[in-house]
């Protein structure tokens, strides 16, 4: 029989009324004495035994025995790492402390010196590799750690960890030691569950695992891109994060595929690289070439170069040619199954307009241009008109402004703005410093609001926006 030894209540060693003692095993009374085993529980134990009038050592210990799970309730939720994780049940028997196996993930075994163990993760992918770390702030001299792993019927693999040769030192000061091991053979199976074993001289500790199979999902930054701009690519596959200590890769793998294809080329086995280790979130990078029907190509900047044709590996070196308005399928295969999605390349939408049909040959013309697939940067705002593949052309009969700069109205609209004003014509009658004082029939500017463009009285204004060299978006209007 387990001897019991007396614990004060109240803390107090010189007070041995009987109502202030309460009789324990030396390890829980150990507990209590540190007050790891609240006071209310030992009142509340001490009451228990009161209402049983007369007993002997061994009913008490019978009563030690059924009660102590609610003894220790405070004291596990206090020293047990990782609260929600774990789920233990303590029983102490008569001769011997020893485990008896729950169907909880964990378990450990009450001894004088105290262990937790844990694996990295509660679902891992087949293949993956298992990070175990094992808590033993006490140890036995010349002892080592041992960890085994366990199927439904047997252990399929057991390592050893000697505390005085850890390397670790940083976890080591902190009581924990880790090792890990690699899913190899044909006992990992999806869908079953295995538990780790941690033992430590007469000590020990359980958890538990599954290996699982999940889908993965495809994401992108945006729906519709513009040519010559880059595309962020996310796939989410906590499957192919094997290693939570390492950043992986994913897409050109053997149970990982990545493919993107366009009406006007294809990329496969596109390389995605993990956002950090343990993430299971992998990203790349790719730049829309544009094309026209008639073949001309409109390419990528990266770098010093101009990409011209589909192209790249992987991370952020892909580019591939697409189509106006074309439709972009990626397919993301792994071992559960495919996942997709679709994007498009812009239409190249675009309208302009001036504020009236008919001006005089000295108004003021306000300039507007609708074009949402102008608006590079949707934290900022642009300009455009003024570089050769989206350039703004003004001119009437009198006169002629090139690469005329518009400014969007605000942050993410894709509208854009200016004016201009219509300084007439001149006047033989009129000497030269007469017209530049009145600014008659002058031609100057950048825009977008320092404009002047010579106009006579029966003239027209068009307002000219090429996108790319290839498609002129016109504006008109009389002056009269």
């Amino acid at each position: 029989m387990q001897d019991l030894i007396a614990h004060h209540i109240n803390f107090k060693p010189d007070d041995n009324r009987k109502e202030n003692l309460i009789m324990l095993c030396p390890t829980h009374a150990a507990m209590a004495d540190k007050g790891k085993i609240d006071r209310k529980s030992c009142m509340k134990y001490k009451e228990i035994i009161s209402k049983m009038g007369k007993v002997n050592s061994e009913q008490i210990l019978d009563t030690y025995t059924k009660n102590i799970k609610h003894l220790l309730k405070n004291e596990l939720n206090k020293v047990i790492p990782n609260k929600k994780k774990l789920k233990r049940i303590i029983k102490v028997h008569k001769s011997k402390s020893k485990i008896v196996k729950p169907s909880t993930s964990e378990q450990f075994k009450t001894h004088q010196i105290l262990i937790t163990v844990s694996s990295d993760r509660t679902i891992y992918p087949l293949e993956s590799v298992v990070h175990v770390r094992v808590n033993a702030p006490q140890l036995i001299a010349g002892e080592p750690i041992y960890i085994e792993a366990y199927d439904e019927s047997r252990m399929i693999l057991s390592k050893k960890i000697d505390p005085e040769k850890f390397r670790n030192l940083e976890l080591k000061s902190a009581g924990l030691y880790e090792t890990s091991f690699v899913m190899k053979g044909d006992y990992w199976k999806i869908g079953n569950s295995y538990t780790v074993k941690a033992k430590h001289g007469e000590a020990e500790a359980f958890d538990s695992f599954t290996i699982g199979k999940r889908m993965p999902v495809v994401q992108s930054d945006k729906s519709v891109y513009r040519w010559g701009e880059d595309m962020i690519l996310t796939v989410i596959d906590p499957d192919a994060d094997k290693d939570s200590d390492k950043v992986e890769y994913v897409g050109d793998r053997a149970d990982s595929r990545l493919t993107i294809m366009s009406s006007k080329g294809i990329l496969r086995n596109y390389r995605l690289r993990e956002t950090g280790d343990n993430t299971g979130i992998f990203q790349g990078i790719i730049g829309f070439i544009g094309t026209y029907e008639n073949g001309k190509v409109v390419g990528c900047k990266h770098g010093n170069k101009i990409i011209t044709k589909t192209q790249g590996k992987g991370i952020d070196d892909g580019f591939i040619k697409v189509g106006r308005g074309d439709e972009l399928t990626i397919t993301y295969t792994n071992s559960a199954g495919k996942a997709s999605l679709i994007t498009y390349s812009s239409n190249f939408g675009a309208v302009v307009e001036l504020d009236q049909k008919k001006y005089t040959s000295t108004d003021k013309v306000y300039i507007t241009v609708v074009a949402p697939d102008l608006n590079f940067n949707s934290k900022k705002i642009d300009f455009i008109g003024d570089k050769p593949e989206n350039q703004i052309t003004i001119s009437t009969k009198k006169g002629r402004l090139r690469y005329y700069k518009l400014k969007e109205t605000g942050i993410d609209t894709g509208i854009f703005k200016g004016r201009i004003t219509l300084t007439g014509f001149q006047d033989n009658k009129m000497n030269a410093h007469d017209r530049n004082r009145r600014r008659v029939g002058i031609t100057k500017g950048k825009g977008p609001t320092d404009g002047m463009i010579a106009a006579s009285n029966k003239d027209s204004i068009e307002v000219v926006f090429n996108y790319f060299g290839e498609e002129n978006i016109i504006g008109r209007a009389k002056i009269v």
